[in-house]
């Protein structure tokens, strides 16, 4: 299978940076021979720089993640303010930053897996029925506890990013 590129937008304490995340057998980023992400500020800017390593990116196909968004979320979290999709992006967007599947001890990785009901909600509610009547979208029901996996989750994962991005360890609101 030949590797898929693709540019994406990540907008992260108001700035935009722009990282590139490859389709494989498992996902994940392209990182500098430091370790680093590549990362840039603008597209124009990555595609060089992916081209300097050997790599076109899909054109015309850049993925958006609003990760301030998020992180507004896991202020004040209620079932109200979910989005399905952006929340079912972003988790694998983090998951593939962590090497979930490469990593599967990490801390970051035992919690997304142990928050796993609320993964498979966020799937559902945003994937076409399997079992609801046709024409029926899953709404899914959420208990505290679930909303708090979330938040948990996201945090982490706002976190990884803001580590590669900015520099720091951890995440703060």
């Amino acid at each position: 299978m030949e590797l898929l590129y693709f540019a994406c937008l990540v907008r992260l304490h108001g700035s935009d940076t722009f990282v590139v995340w490859y389709q494989d057998e498992r996902d994940g980023f392209v990182r500098r021979p430091d370790g680093r992400l590549l990362a840039a500020d603008s597209i124009g800017s990555l595609a060089v720089a992916a081209a300097g390593m050997g790599l076109q990116l899909v054109p015309h196909d850049v993925v958006e993640y609003d990760f301030d968004r998020l992180r507004s979320w896991c202020r004040q979290p209620s079932a109200a303010g979910i989005d399905y999709s952006a929340f079912l992006n972003a988790w694998n967007f983090f998951d593939d930053l962590a090497g979930l599947h490469d990593n599967p001890g990490t801390a970051y990785a035992r919690l997304s897996r142990g928050a796993g009901r609320g993964y498979d909600k966020l799937f559902w509610g945003s994937n076409l029925p399997s079992v609801t009547p046709p024409g029926e979208w899953f709404t899914p029901s959420w208990g505290a506890d679930e909303l708090d996996s979330i938040r948990r989750v996201l945090e982490a994962g706002l976190g990884l990013v803001q580590g590669e991005l900015l520099g720091r360890d951890s995440f703060t609101t």
